[in-house]
């Protein structure tokens, strides 16, 4: 069993940890794996959530150190399909190509992938660089286009459910992220997906909210991101990139609904910590 501590935990007095419980049988030389999803509940759950806890057969995959989070077959089948693209976003970017994008390690309802760097000022109404956004260069805007759409959709926060601590958007899972730019490039597809970045940014933008916060050593003012607020773009992006995968109608259903209780729940409208 997989478990979050948002809304609610399992055990009080216990902040900001991710649970797994382990059940082993028997040694065998073959043995069987099985897991649940990445389960989230309200505290009027609690009585009911080990019976509503589905297990689906698992195993090791191409991320090493992972097991897959998967609770149904058609979640199998979309990891299928995406494997079958045979490339990972890290072939397509290096420290010197000049084209940034931005992500945030933090992970709540939603991810922070942008293509500007957020507002900061100190004190002193000073530009600071924001400490927690990670660089990623491509060699062409249309691959900076397209990876800030696959790193926005609803199907990379479910890659990043699956595989992750759950707690940061690693390297390693950015890295990871199945998808081939180059052919992706190629199709009619990608006209699509780089109006929707420019779409989606601009959201962003319109709807952030600049805050002024306290800290130890100085009071900031930070732009602040609401992905939530754009969730109809981020949808839309998740539909052109199942054409891109050859998703099913129910597989594209359960990626744009996925953790939707959640995620536009009235507990999904802040940063999470």
């Amino acid at each position: 069993m997989n478990a979050y501590d948002r809304p609610s935990r399992l055990f009080d007095g216990l902040e900001h940890i991710r649970l797994t419980i382990h059940l082993i049988g028997r040694s065998t030389q073959q043995p069987s794996l099985f897991s649940t999803c990445y389960n989230k509940w309200m505290a009027d759950e609690r009585t009911v959530l080990f019976n509503k806890l589905y297990f689906t057969a698992t195993s090791p995959l191409f991320l090493k150190g992972t097991l897959p989070k998967l609770s149904s077959c058609i979640e199998n089948s979309i990891l299928n399909k995406l494997l079958s693209e045979q490339s990972m976003l890290s072939n397509f970017y290096s420290k010197t190509d000049p084209y940034k994008i931005f992500y945030s390690r933090k992970i709540g309802y939603f991810l922070q992938v942008i293509d500007f760097q957020p507002i900061v000022l100190d004190g002193k109404g000073q530009i600071r660089p924001p400490s927690e956004f990670k660089e990623l260069h491509f060699i062409s805007e249309t691959y900076s286009k397209l990876a800030l759409c696959c790193l926005n959709s609803n199907l990379f926060y479910w890659f990043v459910t699956v595989f992750s601590d759950c707690r940061h958007v690693n390297k390693r899972e950015v890295d990871a992220f199945i998808i081939n730019l180059k052919t992706l490039a190629m199709k009619e597809l990608s006209n699509q997906l780089y109006k929707l970045a420019v779409a989606l940014m601009n959201s962003l933008k319109e709807t952030s909210i600049n805050r002024t916060m306290q800290f130890k050593h100085d009071i900031l003012t930070i732009q602040c991101i609401y992905p939530k607020t754009s969730k109809k773009i981020i949808n839309e992006i998740d539909y052109v990139l199942a054409q891109h995968y050859g998703f099913t109608d129910e597989e594209l259903d359960f990626i744009i609904n996925y953790d939707i209780k959640y995620r536009m729940g009235r507990d999904a409208g802040g940063e999470e910590e």
